[in-house]
């Protein structure tokens, strides 16, 4: 099987290649869902760092317009106090906590 080194427009002039296979796809595949159409963040090396700075780019840029709403709801729709859950009770709110803790009368050695 042969590969070929990708230039990218990013390529330096000291000729920092970072080795990219060409895609291959099977016959009757679906595209690719992943970023990039599935291209390698090698591909966007720049100055050596084998992609890292646009593939840490994409990871914020993912977290600033990503916002886990559902897991938000579940937490303000539950009642108030502890959740009871298998490995004892949960707090919603730190303060919450330590109220519990201050309130219950342990038993500690």
């Amino acid at each position: 099987m042969a590969y070929e080194k990708q230039i990218t427009s990013e390529q330096t002039d000291n000729n920092s290649y970072a080795y990219i296979p060409k895609p291959e796809y099977t016959k009757g595949q679906p595209a690719p869902i992943a970023a990039n159409n599935g291209l390698s963040y090698m591909s966007f090396d720049s100055n050596g760092d084998g992609g890292s700075k646009a593939a840490t780019l994409a990871a914020l840029n993912q977290i600033r317009e990503t916002k886990n709403k559902t897991s938000d709801s579940n937490l303000e729709a539950g009642p108030d106090g502890g959740i009871l859950t298998k490995w004892g009770i949960g707090f919603k709110e730190y303060e919450e906590c330590v109220a519990y803790i201050n309130k219950a009368e342990f038993d500690v050695p």
